[in-house]
């Protein structure tokens, strides 16, 4: 997942490529953040991938909304798909995902959020975040979405 404005990443392991992953790790997301979930996820832009086939599953109980991309229009999506290819240094396409450590993955996304970027005037995501969420406990809470859904 990557926040469109601060570019700030968070990758979600999921036990399979089904719905019922999806909807169970965006539910363990939703635990954690409570009622702030709608506050930091105000949207979901998705392919037409048979995991989120169950999208009402995915929002139910909440104020987000969920985009759909068009079939093989990956250009509808730029920053995640950018995000993707960055995330593929570490974690090669084609390698079992399973031979990854939570640790490993979780310190990968940290070090994309600590990589400036030219489109956020050369801050690094988390320096985006915080001029984004001025609340230091929610800002506390975002930045630590990673390890403890990914725990």
């Amino acid at each position: 997942m990557t926040e469109r404005k601060t570019r700030f990443e968070i990758a979600l392991k999921i036990e399979s490529k089904s719905s019922e992953s999806v909807v169970k790790k965006v539910n363990q997301l939703k635990v954690y953040l409570k009622k702030n979930f709608s506050k930091i996820i105000k949207s979901l832009t998705t392919d037409n991938g048979s995991e989120f086939s169950d999208f009402l599953g995915i929002i139910s109980d909440t104020d987000t909304k969920i985009y759909f991309c068009h079939p093989y229009a990956s250009c509808e999506k730029g920053t995640n798909e950018r995000h993707n290819g960055i995330l593929r240094y570490f974690i090669p396409k084609g390698t079992n995902i399973d031979d990854y450590s939570l640790k490993y993955i979780n310190n990968s996304v940290n070090w994309m959020n600590n990589y400036p970027r030219k489109i956020l005037d050369y801050k690094t995501p988390i320096e985006a975040l915080k001029d984004e969420f001025q609340n230091e406990k929610l800002l506390n809470k975002i930045l630590n979405i990673q390890k403890m859904v990914n725990a």
